[in-house]
């Protein structure tokens, strides 16, 4: 069985995204993407998630705590 794993630091997410389709919307999942700056890749894409609204909301409180701590606040979308 093939495993994939993406990762991406921290620091270089620029933006969240939540995608949700109107099934999605109903039963409380859908996707969330992290994209980001400076890598080899796009973003890291998490399809199938619980409350991604909350998981978005969650990532961005945290960005802005570790962030702030680094001295280097960039707002995410």
């Amino acid at each position: 069985m093939a495993v994939r794993v993406d990762e991406a630091p921290f620091e270089k997410v620029t933006n969240v995204v939540v995608e949700r389709d109107v099934v999605g919307r109903l039963f409380g999942f859908g996707d969330v993407r992290f994209d980001t700056d400076g890598t080899a890749f796009k973003g890291v894409l998490f399809k199938g998630v619980k409350n991604p609204v909350e998981v978005k909301r969650r990532l961005k409180k945290q960005y802005v705590r570790r962030m702030a701590k680094a001295g280097s606040f960039v707002p995410l979308t």
